[in-house]
């Protein structure tokens, strides 16, 4: 006798919880008791999917969205992207930020930080350090997430002068404590044009057999 309001509420606490398998169990509760799900409770799915790294799962969920006719926003793609690219599933996160700019949306600032993680987790380090560059290049200030990241990537290189230099600048970060407000726009552009500078020569076929025609048969990718 719960009302939907009550079940996408559990569904956000699952999100926060990072609790896939409640949301996916919840979400079923939801079919069962004759309710028909909303955007809301699709996208407290999604959430929960994506912060606990089920790439894959929020692929599909997505398709059976547009299947219901449902239509995906910037949000829904930022999960997208961002979750196939910090898994380093590149191909994805490049065929799905394609998709979202024919769309007619714009990228999160976000996706900078998804990209690098993505790359250092499958050992492109190069990428990383070019993309990190580029970042603050672009006027973006960088998290301390993504500065710890960044030491352990310029450790693996046994670069000394670089791992210095991004020590001092995630200190002065802390004691400066900038405005966390960014240059959001022009770094949409910036973005673009690494996109399609840097990232179009990788050609990477991540992914069981399964998942990838799975993916390419519902997105034509």
């Amino acid at each position: 006798d719960l009302s939907l309001h009550t079940y996408n509420n559990i569904l956000k606490f699952c999100g926060l919880k990072r609790a896939a398998n409640v949301a996916l169990d919840m979400f079923e509760l939801v079919k069962k008791a004759g309710l028909k799900p909303d955007v809301e409770s699709y996208k407290h799915l999604l959430y929960a999917l994506h912060r606990s790294g089920r790439y894959w799962r929020v692929a599909t969920v997505c398709s059976e969205m547009e299947k219901m006719g449902f239509t995906l926003d910037a949000s829904i793609y930022s999960f997208l992207v961002c979750g196939f690219a910090e898994a380093g599933k590149v191909k994805f996160a490049k065929a799905f930020y394609k998709r979202m700019r024919t769309q007619g949306f714009e990228p999160s600032e976000h996706f900078y930080e998804a990209f690098i993680v993505g790359f250092f987790r499958t050992g492109r380090l190069h990428k990383a350090e070019e993309l990190f560059g580029q970042m603050k290049r672009d006027g973006l200030v960088p998290s301390s997430e993504l500065y710890d990241l960044m030491i352990e990537v310029f450790r693996k290189k046994r670069n000394i002068k670089a791992l210095r230099e991004v020590k001092c600048e995630k200190k002065l970060m802390q004691l400066t404590k900038p405005n966390k407000k960014r240059k959001v726009l022009d770094s949409y552009f910036k973005f673009y044009q690494v996109f399609r500078g840097s990232f179009e020569e990788d050609n990477d076929d991540e992914g069981s057999d399964a998942q990838i025609r799975e993916c390419e048969d519902v997105y034509n990718f």
